[in-house]
């Protein structure tokens, strides 16, 4: 029976090993409404996302402040993602 393959960080903490891709952190927000319309626009431009720690949240009631979420997208898309983030936020800064 094979064992489950562990998480590992793969260079900065931010990055995450999923399957045999690497994905990297571009948002960290506990604001659904930010979250969900950054997901809708990357969508829109062809950019696959996945939300990290939404249960988490979820299990401590979701509206903890506390807890953010987390976007992450490929690693050949994350500077694409970064630039479209800091175009609609400006300011903020991309992770």
């Amino acid at each position: 029976m094979e064992r489950p393959r562990l998480r590992q960080a793969a260079g900065a903490a931010a990055d995450r090993r999923r399957g045999n891709k690497i994905v990297k952190e571009i948002l960290r927000t506990s604001d659904p409404v930010k979250l969900s319309w950054a997901q809708a626009m990357l969508a829109g431009a062809g950019i696959d996302s996945v939300v990290l720690d939404a249960g988490m949240a979820s299990m401590l009631g979701g509206g903890i402040p506390f807890i953010r979420k987390r976007l992450m997208v490929d690693d050949d898309d994350a500077d694409e993602a970064r630039q479209l983030l800091a175009e609609a936020y400006p300011g903020e800064g991309a992770r």
